[in-house]
């Protein structure tokens, strides 16, 4: 990201590209909202997330589409690799507290609910809804098999599951408007 600001490459990122002025929105919204309740390490999140959005930027911009795909579609899998750590992290949790089948139990306590290999579960619900929304979009693209689709539609409801035991509430509207807005612009 540094390299692409030194190089003025990120300007014309977000001129060319269509919709980037939003990521921008985004990004000012969710520092305001870090600043006014002292949340320092969503602060930071947000300077990461703003460099993740401006590699992507950069790689719609100058990257060939079957790169994008070839992407979209690893990052697909890899959220059922995640997922699969999810659900093992959950299954530590149920035997912490003695229970040794499976029981779906959502709990309040930040350090009893489900948060994979990132920081809390709300940051990995937030991933969840990016995983789906991806795979929403390769589904309304048409950019696959039937094999593919089948295994496009397992992977999106095991994610959907493990957001259920992040017991992130929150994130099910935001997926839902996210969802909606995707098959509006489709």
């Amino acid at each position: 990201t540094l390299y692409l600001l030194k190089t003025g490459d990120i300007k014309s990122a977000y001129q060319h590209i269509k919709g980037s002025r939003f990521i921008l929105f985004f990004t000012i919204l969710q520092l305001l909202v870090s600043l006014f309740y002292q949340n320092w390490i969503g602060f930071g999140f947000t300077f990461l997330l703003v460099m993740f959005f401006t590699i992507s930027l950069f790689f719609r911009e100058h990257l060939t589409p079957r790169f994008f795909e070839t992407m979209t579609t690893l990052i697909i899998y890899l959220s059922a690799v995640v997922g699969i750590i999810g659900f093992i992290q959950y299954m530590y949790i149920l035997h912490t507290f003695n229970i040794d089948h499976f029981e779906i139990i959502i709990f309040n306590t930040p350090p009893n609910r489900v948060h994979s290999v990132y920081f809390n579960s709300n940051y990995y619900a937030m991933m969840i809804n990016f995983f789906v929304g991806i795979t929403f979009y390769k589904i309304l693209n048409k950019s696959y098999s039937i094999k593919r689709l089948v295994s496009y539609i397992l992977i999106t409801l095991l994610n959907l599951f493990i957001l259920y035991l992040t017991g992130c509430r929150t994130a099910w509207p935001a997926l839902m408007a996210g969802l909606v807005i995707m098959l509006l612009y489709s």
